[in-house]
């Protein structure tokens, strides 16, 4: 295999229904394109990146896959046809690009499909570096033989819930310090307001993309303490948002596949801060981020 330079300028072909379906057969959380892009980060500049799909059968993903920038080329499914449409559109759209931009010297097969393979040969013919990216029981041992480089999604996986597990630890020493460090006395156990308050950056960690922001604020009133936990992850649709402290709801399974979780934590948090005599609120705008705000009064 070549080298691969630290500093490249890429081109991102993503087969998107073979990666989606090699993660959820693989039993992952739902494909989280922010970590691949992540790693190819590390080798240089993306310059192009375009996603080929039947969008209309994955609706949930085009939110986050307009959010990274891609261009979503719509296949419509027709029988047996849809998916060989896309590979053969993903294909000429590849060569195209590595005939016209000379610029463009390393491609990007997101995809574990064997049929790409004579791409990747076609594009190394031409000097071209070819990266692939998929889940490992679902790539084709020949594709992986045929890139220059070949990144596992489930390395990025393991190393985004190694990260999580560690946040929910740097959460729970938060939780504990946050409340302690008040200028007045709070009305109730303070243990289970910590409870209260490590369940909501707990979910706030859960439902956000790899390296995103969680913020924790309070605002002290004459009477009670505002407490209020931001994120910029999936957001919550409007239409669960009445019903997401209820006892074992979950929001839509598809957005939430492979998270884990009893739809309990938010309505524990809402019984201890009504058993302190607050309450529990939410603001979320979907694509965005939610903000999970409680207030408790003062002793």
């Amino acid at each position: 295999m070549a080298n691969v330079q630290d500093t490249r300028n890429m081109a991102l072909f993503c087969d998107f229904e073979n990666v989606a379906l090699g993660v959820r057969e693989a039993k992952y959380a739902q494909f989280d394109i922010s970590r691949v892009l992540e790693r190819l980060l590390l080798k240089g500049s993306i310059v192009v990146k375009k996603a080929y799909c039947d969008w209309e059968r994955y609706k949930e993903f085009k939110a986050p896959m307009h959010a990274a920038a891609f261009e979503l080329i719509e296949i419509p499914h027709l029988r047996q046809s849809g998916k060989n449409s896309a590979d053969i559109r993903m294909v000429v759209d590849a060569l195209d690009l590595c005939y016209t931009k000379s610029h463009v010297d390393t491609f990007v097969i997101i995809s574990g499909d064997s049929d790409f393979s004579p791409l990747v040969s076609k594009l190394r013919e031409n000097a071209k570096v070819v990266i692939g990216v998929g889940v490992k029981n679902s790539s084709s041992d020949l594709l992986i033989a045929n890139c220059d480089e070949f990144i596992y999604y489930d390395d990025l996986a393991r190393e985004e819930e190694a990260k999580r597990r560690a946040d929910f630890g740097e959460a729970s020493r938060l939780a504990y310090g946050v409340l302690n460090g008040l200028t007045q006395e709070l009305a109730g156990a303070n243990e289970r307001l910590d409870q209260l308050l490590m369940n909501l950056l707990h979910n706030a960690i859960k439902f956000s993309p790899g390296g995103g922001v969680v913020t924790v604020t309070t605002d002290e009133l004459p009477d009670e303490v505002i407490v209020s936990v931001t994120d910029h992850g999936i957001g919550i649709p409007r239409k669960d948002q009445d019903r997401v402290f209820e006892r074992f709801y979950k929001v839509d399974r598809a957005r939430q596949r492979g998270l884990g979780g009893t739809g309990l934590g938010l309505s524990i948090a809402r019984h201890i801060a009504e058993a302190h005599g607050g309450r529990i609120w939410l603001e979320s705008t979907e694509g965005t981020g939610s903000t999970f705000s409680f207030s408790v009064p003062f002793a």
